[in-house]
């Protein structure tokens, strides 16, 4: 690039020629020097940008296979860090940012979980706990699902709208993807907190130990995830009563709620695997699942992904690739 006082004359193979600055305003002058200031730095350098995108795809199907090898082979490693990670990484965003609606609500979440994750801890357990607990994840749960659905709705709107709708005055595009941001983090966040709280106290009622067999023999007539009674048979709550294929019972909120939020996929008692198609068969209810293992892909790009391009992009510096 060559600049002679009210002309620039951009050296690119593609579109030589001189433009004529005199009719711009000074800002639109600074816009297309900056342009051009780039387009010749970069010139010529199409060996090296293959060369980084080679490297970028690598990282990031490398990333996801040490990943997964690490997630098989150290789950619960993989589950606390990953879950450290959700904790703190957005809030401290946040904190820099100035974003102090999503610090009041991540306060409350932690208030909340904490204490529910308080509860779960005590040995001896309380009874009514595991019931408590799962309540509150459930309904975390389904809000979260819930409101990420409004949101998904709303970008549809405004995309259906051609970006001209606006809601709590600001674009309804920004409003749906942060409620869509929200739903997404507290969902993940709740799961993984269920799931901690669902092992904890499985291993304290002793039906169920995390790396080894039941402490306790399973009474037919007793739910194994929450010690209490089942309902007879015959009686009209007969119905809420799950037996699964290895032949053991559960209370169906109990089994509903070790599945889907506490992300189990086997029997609490005996470890056999759990079919969900055929435990949850409402349309209504798959979605659940749907919804579930969305979460666990929002995780990966929540915590994973940034921190692989932020080793990526130091490859780069230091390798002096731009």
């Amino acid at each position: 690039m060559e600049v002679h006082g009210r002309h620039v004359h951009i050296k690119d193979p593609h579109a030589v020629g001189t433009m004529d600055l005199s009719m711009l305003t000074e800002e639109q002058r600074a816009d297309v020097k900056n342009r051009a200031e780039f387009m010749e730095k970069h010139m010529g350098h199409d060996s090296m940008h293959a060369q980084m995108a080679l490297i970028l795809l690598i990282s990031m199907v490398g990333g996801q296979v040490l990943l997964f090898m690490w997630k098989r082979w150290r789950p619960r490693a993989f589950q606390r860090l990953t879950l450290l990670g959700m904790l703190l990484v957005p809030p401290l965003i946040a904190a820099h940012a100035g974003f102090w609606r999503f610090l009041v609500s991540w306060s409350a979440f932690v208030m909340l979980t904490g204490y529910v994750g308080f509860l779960a801890t005590r040995n001896p357990l309380d009874r009514r706990t595991p019931r408590l607990v799962y309540a509150v994840f459930v309904l975390l749960y389904k809000t979260t699902y819930f409101v990420g659905t409004f949101g998904y709705i709303t970008l549809f709107l405004d995309f259906a709208s051609g970006g001209r709708m606006v809601m709590f005055g600001a674009p309804v595009a920004q409003t749906g993807l942060l409620i869509l941001f929200y739903a997404l983090y507290y969902g993940v966040l709740g799961r993984d907190i269920a799931e901690m709280c669902t092992d904890r106290m499985a291993s304290t009622i002793g039906f169920t130990q995390i790396d080894g067999l039941p402490k306790k023999k399973l009474d037919p007539n007793m739910c194994g995830i929450c010690t209490e009674s089942l309902p007879p048979v015959g009686s009209p709550d007969e119905t809420r009563v799950v037996k699964l294929e290895c032949q053991h019972h559960f209370h169906e909120f109990c089994i509903r709620g070790w599945c889907i939020v506490g992300k189990k996929q086997t029997c609490p008692y005996c470890k056999e695997k759990v079919d969900l198609k055929q435990m949850f068969r409402n349309p209504w209810e798959k979605q659940d699942l749907l919804y579930g293992n969305f979460l666990d892909v929002f995780r990966y790009l929540l915590v994973w992904q940034p921190v692989i391009m932020k080793l990526v992009n130091f490859y780069f510096s230091v390798s002096g690739l731009e």
